[in-house]
């Protein structure tokens, strides 16, 4: 921020993290007052940050009041502070999550904690943009920084796993490990080809084509026909010589490697032999030791494989992403590079999520230091010495002991199941998870539990310490065998009823347990939490615990140390302290010094902060030098600093995109800037937890805070569009909104089953089920059978009087209402009546407006429709997620409500992401209050105040205005094309996209544009700034017109040569419609940036 008294400025102010209420949290103490007004450029002039509460600042003159700031009449209608002032229920959530997470002694081999760089990535403005497609091929424009950013994670993919750029290719776009091998599939495989994976029960992955005798359960197993491979029982080891004798009978196109619960390596050129012997692609889904490959620690599969896949929050210690790497040479005639782009988007999923890529890239920087590659070694070391005290202990492992970072133990000879193990061990704070063991009989009750080191790795644990883990877990086993006896029944409710009961004899061992290993587990502090302590010796002599405060909280403006911190003088606490931020580096700025060591609690005693500096903080009193905290030999191998520090060039391009949102008119309607509190929770611990299944039916333990929070968001998603809980349920899971769509018809569909949806040139979406002439584009089309309607051309409206003649004749199983570039309400009664007269069932995809529909400010949907889907980040302002809403009743002989459910997991999806679904709790609150109904109300005004200038500036727009967010303009009369309008718009700093109109013939070089008003309308433009929207639009336009005359030729590519080149003659004019495009936007603030 830059404080100015008066006109004079006072130099650059920094103050990191979330807004607070009051603004500034109280770091300064005690405060002085002084009356000149401060202007903060946020960044720009701030005109509507909408201060309530008067500023206050430390100086050491003279006390005076501080008026706040004032605000124009276009201030944006809502405050925007941080997670703790806006939702305190979220925040006091996380809280107890972020506790348990310290507390607990976390086991599940599919978790870890990452670090705190990747988490201030993904909760920064990377969020904000959309960017279909790949680095430098985008269907919209303002990705110049998102290109940067994408293309150095591609090559530090690549880097990590040492592969070489000219031979092997990677995709970074995936949401995560299970739409990865789904995107896989669909790149090399026909509908119902044939698919081999490591069988669920003998450790496989449920996206490998598990089902079983009654149910094809896996999306994998519906959409393709598959057989396992599976163990010798007798070794635990995969049974190569059955599987090439079952291939050779069987003739997959695919066979797959990898695993969920496997601890040994796979044999890989054993593997290729048996591929090449059946003409199919080896595919291995290292998901789980994708960071023990990156640092050669087990054995590596690109040497052998097609194509690899995995997930990136696993070994790996990222976001919550995928990856997929392919040879780029042609395998079995497929170019892999192109189909398998392709299969990612357009044919699964929309536009990436910049956030999840960018921590993806900090993520990739690390796995390639010295200290990752010693972290992973210790990963294996310590499941070797936990196996080892395992089988000293009396405990059979599958296989006999592990290469990689988990055991799987085999219960069963001790009478015993994983279900109940389990549940003991949760309640004694061990987390762990009941895993299938071969021979099992039940999924629900299986014989075994998984146990991986990877995550209390990470906070220091060595092999010593996992002997006394595996101590804590045999007397859990115990204590659970004991409880076992005093049930009368063999129900596992039974069980649960009475572990869970007041009167549960064995409590007091339970809790005893409980206490000392959280006694053990607080030795170790959490990379990426904040929590901690700041403690002076005893002998130190400070007057007065206020002026230990006052000391205390200058210590913490130099360290801007994020959270809260809880402050001790000898034993004396002196308050809790709030300051937003992230750690910087130097750890503490530059200041003067004095002699006292400070103890760091992160949050337990710190043995392994890892602080390689001299610590320094601020004091009046003589200077003399501090020593840097001693730490323990099992200290984490690396070090946890904030993203500036640990990753500068992915920080500088953050700076460089965020600058550019702030100086850019942001027009694309499919964008919007979501608030601080969002972000501080999709950056936020939430990201560690694991939790696949739905709230109180998970399968893996410690999810009493997540099954809160999911709860609490459904309820909210319930309430913001005034359902009844009695007739409608919400699942908040999905990862975005095409991934959404595609669980529905995975619900109530059957492959090739048919459906109607708006078609793509008439405005409708590509996951409503696009298709060409020579190509099934969307998987929607490749897995059904897909028929568009279509718009009356004279009119710019659904022809529904053809669509249901067409209907009648098509039949369709789904009609779909929704579109991503239509600007008019959708006739649901009729559309209702359309379905119902062929026995349909009736979808609204409202992605683009939920936000308007939440505020009732378009036509309701939910009164005709059976089903509703919807991301989060469009109008609604949230994460980058999505929801599927359903009836409850039956509809046409479905229980919506269970098909939905296991569609997305265990069909398509694997765990959720949880630190989504929180920002999407806060986003929901925040859309139920009148500020967002009043927002709302001016997306729509601003939208028609446009459609009107634009019109009297004459332009022809597509349906002739607009009821909702966005104008569709047919640039076509005018003998221009939206991709050159696009392209000179941008160079301006104006970004919008192009797109179809009807009657076009190329997708490349569509008729039209697309412009929105739901960004514009979040930073505070009003519907006179609209017309000057327009105005800036249409002298775009105009330049783009003289361009065109400028080239003798018709291609695009020529087009773009000239305008990209220094000699443009009309660069000038181009430059100076910029600087008024960036003066104009300079004035209004984003919220969260």
């Amino acid at each position: 921020m830059e404080a100015c008294c008066g006109a004079t400025s006072m130099g650059s102010l920094q103050q990191s993290g979330g807004v607070k209420g009051p603004v500034f949290a109280p770091v300064m103490s005690p405060v002085n007052k002084f009356s000149q007004q401060l202007k903060f450029n946020f960044a720009g002039p701030n005109r509507s940050l909408f201060l309530k509460r008067s500023l206050v600042v430390e100086r050491r003159a003279s006390q005076v009041s501080v008026p706040a700031v004032e605000t124009s009449s276009n201030e944006i209608p809502f405050e925007d502070y941080g997670r703790s002032e806006v939702d305190p229920e979220v925040d006091e959530i996380i809280k107890k999550e972020k506790n348990r997470q310290f507390r607990s002694l976390e086991l599940i081999a599919s978790e870890n904690f990452t670090s705190r760089a990747v988490m201030e990535t993904v909760g920064s403005c990377l969020t904000n943009k959309y960017s279909e497609g790949l680095p430098g091929k985008r269907y919209y424009g303002g990705n110049e920084f998102i290109d940067q950013l994408e293309t150095l994670c591609q090559n530090r993919a690549l880097a990590t796993f040492r592969l070489d750029s000219t031979k092997w290719g990677v995709n970074v776009q995936p949401l995560s490990g299970s739409p990865a091998n789904f995107a896989v599939y669909t790149a090399i495989l026909k509908p119902h080809d044939r698919i081999m994976g490591l069988d669920l029960p003998h450790g496989g992955h449920l996206s490998h084509g598990f089902m079983t005798a009654k149910r094809r359960v896996s999306g994998t197993s519906i959409y393709f026909e598959s057989m396992p491979y599976r163990l010798d029982e007798s070794t635990g080891i995969v049974d190569y010589d059955m599987l090439e004798k079952t291939a050779v009978l069987f003739r997959p196109k695919l066979i797959i490697a990898g695993a969920s619960a496997y601890s040994r390596d796979f044999d890989y050129p054993r593997m290729r032999k048996i591929a090449d012997s059946v003409g199919a692609f080896l595919m291995m889904d290292m998901a789980h030791i994708s960071g023990l490959v990156a640092a050669s620690v087990v054995a590596d599969p690109f040497e052998y494989c097609d194509i690899v896949t995995t997930t990136t929050h696993k070994s790996l210690r990222g976001p919550r992403g995928g990856m997929i790497f392919f040879k780029k040479d042609p395998v079995n005639g497929v170019e892999l590079e192109s189909a398998i782009n392709n299969a990612v988007f357009p044919g699964l999923q929309g536009g990436p999520h910049n956030h999840t890529i960018g921590g993806l890239a900090v993520c990739l920087k690390h796995a390639q230091s010295p200290e990752f590659k010693a972290y992973q070694k210790r990963v294996v070391a310590n499941c070797r010495a936990l196996a080892n005290r395992l089988v000293e202990l009396g405990f059979d492992l599958v296989s006999g002991g592990s290469d990689n970072h988990l055991v799987l133990v085999d219960l069963r000879p001790l009478g015993m199941d994983g279900a109940r193990v389990e549940k003991i061990l949760d309640m004694a704070s061990i987390t762990l998870n009941k895993n299938s063991v071969p021979g099992d009989k039940s999924a629900l009750v299986p014989g075994g539990i998984r146990i991986g080191t990877p995550a209390m790795t990470t906070r220091g644990l060595t092999e010593k310490d996992f002997v006394v883990v595996a101590d804590l877990i045999k007397e859990g086993v115990e204590i659970t065998m004991e409880a076992k006896k005093l049930v009368s029944g063999t129900k596992l409710g039974e069980f649960t009823k009475l572990v869970t009961s007041p009167e549960f004899p064995l409590r007091e061992k339970v809790e005893s347990l409980k206490e000392r290993v959280e006694s053990f587990t607080s030795r170790f502090p959490i990379p990426g939490s904040v929590s901690f302590h700041i403690c002076l010796p005893s002998h130190f002599s400070i007057p007065s615990p206020s002026k230990a405060q006052n000391f205390i909280y200058r210590t913490v403006f130099e360290c801007r140390a994020r959270e809260k911190m809880e402050a001790c003088c000898g034993g004396t606490s002196v308050g809790s302290l709030q300051q937003p931020g992230g750690v910087q580096g130097p750890v503490f700025a530059p200041v003067t010094k004095f002699s006292h060591q400070l103890k760091f609690k992160f949050p337990g005693p710190v043995r392994s902060l890892s602080l390689k500096r001299s610590l320094v903080v601020e004091r009046k009193a003589s200077s003399v030098s501090v020593p840097a905290v001693e730490t323990s030999s099992n200290e984490i191998p690396f070090e946890d600093y904030g993203r500036s520090e640990v990753d500068p060039e992915v920080d500088e391009i953050i700076k460089k995109e965020k600058n550019r949102q702030f100086r850019s008119l942001e027009l694309i309607a499919s964008e919007n800037f979501t608030s601080r509190a969002v972000m501080e929770t999709v950056g936020s611990c939430l990201t560690n937890k694991y939790s696949e299944g739905l709230p109180g039916k998970r399968y893996y333990g410690g999810n009493e805070f997540i099954d809160q929070l999911e709860t609490l968001c459904q309820n909210r998603a319930l309430a913001t569009f005034r359902l009844d809980s009695t007739k409608w349920g919400v699942n908040v899971q999905p990862l975005s909104g095409s991934p959404a769509n595609f669980a529905v018809y995975t619900a109530i569909l059957k492959p090739h089953d048919r459906i109607m949806g708006l078609d793509l040139p008439h405005g409708g979406h590509l996951s409503h089920g696009f298709m060409t002439a020579k190509r099934r584009v969307s998987g929607t089309s490749i897995y059904f059978e897909s028929m568009p309607y279509r718009l009356d051309e004279s009119k710019g409206i659904v022809d529904y009087d053809m669509l249901e003649k067409t209907a009648v004749l098509f039949r369709p199983k789904l009609i779909i209402a929704g579109a991503s570039a239509y600007s008019r309400d959708f006739d649901y009664p009729r559309m209702r009546k359309i379905a119902d007269s062929v026995g349909a069932f009736l979808m609204m995809d409202m992605a683009h407006i939920s936000g308007l529909v939440a505020a009732s400010v378009v036509a309701d949907p939910f009164e005709y429709c059976d089903i509703v889907t919807t991301t989060t980040h469009k109008s609604l302002r949230g994460p980058r997620g999505g929801m599927i809403f359903f009836k409850k009743d039956p509809v046409n002989g479905v229980e919506l409500e269970s098909a939905i459910n296991n569609a997305v997991f265990p069909g398509l999806q694997g765990g959720p992401h949880n630190h989504t679904i929180g920002g999407l709790a806060v986003c929901l609150k925040h859309a139920q209050s009148p500020e967002f109904k009043a927002y709302q109300k001016r997306v729509v005004a601003n939208c028609r105040a446009l459609a009107n200038r634009l019109v009297e500036l004459g332009f022809e727009l597509v349906s002739g205005g607009s009821d909702n967010h966005l104008v569709l303009v047919d640039l076509r009369p005018l003998g221009m094309d939206g991709a050159r309008v696009e392209k000179i718009l941008d160079m301006a700093s104006i970004t919008l996209n192009k797109n179809s109109v009807p009657g076009d013939k190329s997708a490349l070089v569509p008729g039209g544009i697309r412009i929105g008003t739901p960004a514009m309308t979040t930073r505070g433009l009003t519907e006179k700034d609209f017309v000057v929207v327009a105005d800036l639009i249409k002298e775009g336009v105009e330049i783009t017109m003289e361009a065109k005359k400028l080239v003798s030729g018709t291609k695009l590519g020529e087009f773009t040569k000239l305008v990209t080149s220094p000699e443009f003659p009309l660069r000038e004019k181009v430059e100076s419609l910029k600087e008024r495009v960036e003066s104009f936007t300079s004035r209004f603030p984003i919220p969260g940036v």
